[in-house]
């Protein structure tokens, strides 16, 4: 299981360096949904499934409104912590995570994500459509 999460977590990597925004937030959504899955907490999974699209949504305005930060970077000490079984540093790097992102959204100007809310934000659904 831990393999497959350093495997989307790079996934994410490539497609954010790549520049298609539509396979950053995919790749973004799906390393989640796995670590979700991978919790082993079926509750965190339904709830995770019940709010995707609303996460799908916060994910693709932060990538247009950041694009130059590395997500991947953000998670890989998490992954790193779940794949060596470490609840505890998990948790932390959680945290550490949220805290950091926090601050890059904070330092945006204030009308950022109005800016990036104003132009349709492609869904992968309608892009194949």
């Amino acid at each position: 299981e831990s393999a497959r999460l350093f495997e989307l977590l790079d996934a994410l990597d490539r497609a954010q360096h790549s520049g298609d925004r539509i396979a950053a937030v995919e790749a973004d959504l799906e390393l989640h949904r796995e670590l979700m899955r991978t919790s082993g907490n079926r509750r965190m999974l339904q709830l995770w499934n019940q709010i995707s699209e609303q996460i799908r949504f916060v994910i693709a305005v932060t990538q247009r409104a950041l694009p130059e930060v590395a997500w991947a970077n953000y998670n890989r000490p998490i992954i790193e912590a779940v794949a060596d079984g470490d609840p505890d540093r998990a948790e932390r790097a959680v945290v550490s995570c949220f805290t950091e992102a926090h601050a890059e959204v904070r330092a945006l100007s204030p009308d950022a994500f109005d800016r990036c809310t104003r132009r349709p934000i492609p869904i992968a659904s309608e892009a194949a459509g």
